[in-house]
């Protein structure tokens, strides 16, 4: 599931873990992510989303003083209707679970940096991107650099990233491609920053 932040004290926890022992049972060999970026109940990675702009504040936020960013969760009342005969009052309180640090912590979304060219302007208002657009591809490929560099590091905390997105989409217009999967940059700059290793 994706972005689950406002679930109800009963029905997706229960959903969400017999989705897990599911797939599990198909294939126990793989890492199962119960929600991207979302409310996790039961998972083998926990992941976050955060599409902070600016890197110094992105990692302050996914990391500092030993806290890392926690998806805010917001519980939803229960509905006494969907309770059955469980006796659950309505908004029960559920133990969400926090993250502890016992298994790999990924950020799989973070970015989302717009870029349009001037020439191709035609849904711009419609589409978006996060934060003010760059000026230049110059401005976006620093933006780019400077959120990977904070992510690395973290190397000792954050085990992995995942740029979002690779194209653009009728919705969004971050993309490394455009919709038509033409590159919208010069892809050895581009790739030279996703090849960063956290240094030593």
């Amino acid at each position: 599931m994706n972005e689950e932040w406002w679930p109800d004290h009963v029905q997706y926890p229960r959903f969400t873990a017999d989705l897990y022992d599911l797939t599990k049972a198909l294939d126990p060999t793989r890492p199962v992510n119960d929600a991207s970026g979302g409310c996790h109940i039961k998972t083998d990675i926990w992941t976050v989303h955060s599409y902070e702009q600016d890197p110094e504040v992105l990692k302050n936020a996914l990391y500092k003083d030993g806290g890392f960013f926690q998806t805010p969760n917001n519980p939803q009342g229960v509905p006494s209707a969907n309770v059955g005969f469980n006796g659950l009052a309505v908004n029960s309180p559920y133990p969400f679970p926090k993250y502890e640090g016992e298994m790999p912590y990924l950020i799989d979304e973070v970015g989302g940096i717009k870029w349009v060219e001037a020439k191709d302007k035609s849904n711009t208002d419609t589409s978006w991107g996060y934060s003010t657009p760059p000026a230049t591809q110059e401005e976006f490929l620093q933006r780019l650099k400077g959120q990977i560099d904070a992510i690395l590091s973290l190397k000792e905390y954050v085990w992995g990233y995942c740029y979002t997105q690779l194209t653009d989409v009728e919705q969004e217009q971050n993309g490394i491609f455009f919709y038509d999967r033409r590159p919208k940059f010069d892809l050895k700059l581009v790739s030279r920053i996703f090849s960063k290793t956290p240094r030593e």
